[in-house]
């Protein structure tokens, strides 16, 4: 124990020495030819210089110690000094990035996280608000136990969306003094095997929680419904940390976390088949951060844009008439199309059954896109109340959202998610 003990003392006196100038210049620094002969040549004489008293050689090593041990003991501390580093990198990064990161609020729950822009625009997930135009925000509180009841809330409103990349922009009412904000890098070439760390809300529960992982590949995906470059990643991704950042050691965002990665499948309801939109368990995979940038510019371009979807109502001084009373093709209902706005262009048909177990079925086509995005479904046979509504709020052919009529009106009194 006195060897060892000795050893480390003088690792230290050696790394103290260091970075002393004057005392000790690393030959690396000097160059590699230093001028000096170890060797005489063959057949050169070589003569003593006078430098003093000579002394016995002997050893720098510790008494008893060997080069091996030495190195060794140097190499535990070393890497002792690199674990402390680690820990202190990764405290520097939640401490500046987390407050960067809110809790976003739908259906009067926790729905996802989302990452305030330079701009104070916020951005998430598309499915994380998918049905709704206005959200909540919830920002970081100061306080060190996260109590909610300490976090400052703002209302947003979805501004645009992207399907095929999952992605959306929200527009706070208003921002916090002094907001914090994370920069998207620039940089396409992201390693695999780099470090890259995450800030969410698992569950809607677990709030800021900060998991840290390594870049498992890089993806296309490339399907009818979707098309971006994933970043796929080791890092622990849960329900709730969809729309919060995946980040480097730099503290940019490399991607947006996607933790649900949803399925279509073909369902018949009231006697149209639609394709249903539903979430299943995902893999770890990020938006990756040239999709972001490409969607970002796209907004400011006007490309993307989400206008709240409504039920159409007639133009002002326009009564709706009626362009067609007859049959379907199918010859199996009555049909009734219409021209809310007077245009004589067709935006509302009326399906009437012959089987009077069908329901009657309203199809709106508000952005006059020559496809239905709302349709009502009733019994107004027997009880003559709407009921039910399906809804494409995002335009991409899929009907997530289900609108329930509980006063029988033509306008849903509210909302919900297709389970």
């Amino acid at each position: 124990m006195r060897n060892l003990a000795t050893a480390v003392s003088t690792a230290f006196v050696y790394g103290s020495l260091v970075g002393l100038p004057g005392l000790w210049t690393p030959v690396q620094a000097q160059g590699v030819d230093s001028g000096w002969t170890i060797t005489p040549t063959p057949g050169e004489a070589s003569q003593l210089q006078e430098l003093g008293p000579v002394e016995s050689p002997g050893s720098p090593l510790p008494e008893g110690m060997s080069l091996q041990a030495l190195t060794e003991i140097m190499r535990a501390m070393a890497s002792q000094n690199k674990m402390v580093l680690r820990g202190e990198r990764e405290i520097e990064i939640y401490r500046k990035a987390a407050p960067a990161v809110v809790l976003l609020n739908t259906k009067g729950e926790p729905s996802g996280s989302g990452v305030v822009l330079q701009n104070g625009l916020i951005l998430t997930n598309r499915h994380v608000v998918e049905g709704f135009g206005a959200v909540q925000i919830f920002f970081k509180p100061t306080d060190p136990i996260q109590r909610m009841s300490a976090t400052e809330v703002r209302s947003g409103r979805v501004k645009a969306v992207d399907a095929r990349r999952d992605l959306a922009l929200i527009a706070p009412d208003s921002l916090p003094t002094s907001f914090k904000f994370l920069k998207i890098s620039e940089r396409d070439d992201v390693e695999v095997g780099a470090d890259v760390y995450a800030i969410g809300h698992p569950l809607g529960l677990y709030n800021w929680t900060f998991t840290q992982g390594i870049i498992s590949g890089v993806r296309e995906i490339k399907t009818e419904e979707e098309h971006y470059t994933a970043i796929q990643t080791q890092t622990p991704i849960n329900p709730g940390n969809s729309g919060g950042p995946l980040l480097n050691a730099n503290i940019e965002v490399v991607g947006i976390n996607t933790w649900a990665q949803l399925k279509v499948q073909k369902e018949k309801v009231g006697g149209e088949e639609l394709a249903i939109r539903q979430p299943t368990q995902g893999l770890n995979f990020a938006v990756s951060a040239h999709d972001l940038r490409s969607f970002l510019s796209d907004v400011a371009n006007g490309k993307f844009a989400n206008l709240p979807l409504q039920m159409p109502s007639t133009s002002p001084g326009c009564s709706g008439p009626m362009l067609f009373n007859g049959r379907a093709k199918s010859n199996d209902a009555g049909l009734r199309t219409y021209s809310l706005r007077c245009d004589n262009v067709a935006d509302l048909w009326e399906v009437f059954p012959d089987d009077k177990s069908k329901a009657v079925r309203r199809l709106y086509d508000p952005d006059r896109a020559g496809k239905a995005s709302i349709i009502v479904f009733s019994d107004l046979g027997r009880t003559g109340r709407w009921e039910t509504s399906y809804w494409d709020f995002f335009r991409d052919g899929t009907f997530a959202v289900v609108g329930r009529h509980e006063d029988g009106k033509i306008r849903p009194t509210r909302f919900e998610f297709r389970s």
